[in-house]
């Protein structure tokens, strides 16, 4: 798609776009938004499948806008997908309880805001996750994690963030992570050793 703007759920609710099969490509040059003032919007990429989007058309710093002022809107990648941001990825924005789960894929963006709005520390912005389980990965240049909201990766699992993480919410790990920096403003982490730094 070439247009500026990809949405699922815009201004509306139960909408689903099932992207599946390994010749399965999703394509976009503009924003993706999913649940866009709308609730219960979901994207499933699986068995090989790819999302990819980018700024490339609207020269905006984001990428994918997951539950845009709405709640309960979720992207599941499954085994060997991918979910490629060419921009930023924020979940949850001005929206609580917004997911992404990634089970044995790839998920990349550049920047990731976890939880977010005009304040990190907003306290009406509940339960935005993202889990990484089941051999999925995760690449990003930095990650902010807001207030009430959580990051948890799963056994054999790695994430790598080359810069920065910003911690103002919950991390629970069992898996890898490779940051850069690490900063806990948070409530708190439950990762031993797991955060690795240089």
């Amino acid at each position: 798609m070439n247009g500026p703007y990809s949405y699922v759920g815009l201004s509306s609710s139960s909408n689903t776009v099932d992207i599946n099969g390994s010749n399965s490509l999703f394509s976009n040059q503009g924003a993706i938004n999913i649940g866009y003032y709308g609730s219960h919007n979901s994207i499933i990429i699986s068995n090989g499948a790819a999302l990819i989007d980018s700024n490339i058309v609207n020269k905006l710093t984001y990428a994918a806008l997951l539950g845009a002022y709405s709640n309960n809107n979720s992207v599941t990648i499954g085994s060997n997908s991918s979910w490629t941001n060419y921009g930023d990825l924020y979940i949850g924005y001005f929206g609580s309880y917004n997911s992404v789960t990634n089970n044995g894929g790839n998920l990349v963006a550049n920047n990731i805001y976890l939880g977010r709005s005009n304040s990190i520390t907003n306290y009406s912005i509940l339960n935005n996750t993202i889990l990484i389980e089941n051999g999925g990965s995760l690449e990003a240049a930095n990650m902010t994690i807001g207030l009430n909201s959580s990051f948890f990766t799963a056994t054999n699992t790695t994430s790598t963030i080359s810069g920065s993480i910003t911690n103002y919410g919950y991390i629970s790990n069992a898996g890898v992570i490779n940051a850069g920096f690490f900063t806990n403003i948070g409530k708190g982490t439950n990762v031993g050793n797991a955060i690795q730094t240089p």
